[in-house]
């Protein structure tokens, strides 16, 4: 690829990040790139329970991708895709359980959202590599044109969605500026999730 094209690739991720740096207090920001370090950390810690390299980090976008020496199994890769979020769903169970004030509330709610949002089926995310395994696994005749169709209905919901919340409320345009960046983002397959 060219600089160009480099540039036309990388442009979504680099608006979606100057609207949240201009929109979101630092603590925000904060608990944001926590949430997605521990959802790596569940990751790597899937692999070495399931005796595998360590993958290697890579950061791109907003995210961050793993990228295995070895493929895996698909029940090996299910386990390694469900620990990211799962480990974000219980750091959120455990602010609100032991922690007291707006930080460990507003904790919870970054890393609930992370989590669940991880789950959602588009962007290359962990959603969209369990609905492929699910595919592949009791549809292989038509697994990658049935994801490709989910995966980009799921995301016109959740586009048109955020622009009414935003409609409705005059504020969170977020949601639309996050829809915006996987819809124009370079689509990627990577081995693993991220």
């Amino acid at each position: 690829m060219n600089k160009g094209t480099d540039l036309c690739a990388t442009l979504p991720a680099f608006t979606l990040l100057l609207y949240l740096f201009l929109s979101e207090t630092p603590a925000v920001w904060l608990l944001f790139f926590s949430a997605l370090a521990f959802h790596e950390w569940g990751h790597l810690c899937a692999f070495r329970l399931l005796r595998r390299d360590p993958p290697t980090l890579y950061f791109e976008g907003v995210g961050a991708r793993l990228s295995a020496t070895l493929p895996l199994l698909p029940w090996e890769e299910a386990v390694v895709v469900l620990t990211g979020p799962l480990f974000n769903i219980f750091f959120a169970l455990l602010a609100l359980r032991f922690g007291h004030g707006a930080f460990f509330l507003l904790a919870a709610a970054v890393h609930l959202l992370f989590g669940i949002g991880n789950l959602l089926p588009f962007g290359a995310s962990d959603g969209e590599r369990l609905l492929r395994l699910f595919f592949r696994r009791f549809f292989p005749r038509f697994a990658e044109c049935a994801a490709d169709f989910l995966c980009m209905a799921c995301l016109a919901v959740f586009f048109y969605f955020s622009l009414f919340l935003y409609y409705l409320t005059g504020d969170g345009l977020c949601g639309v500026f996050f829809a915006l960046f996987f819809l124009l983002g370079e689509r990627k397959s990577p081995a693993v999730p991220h």
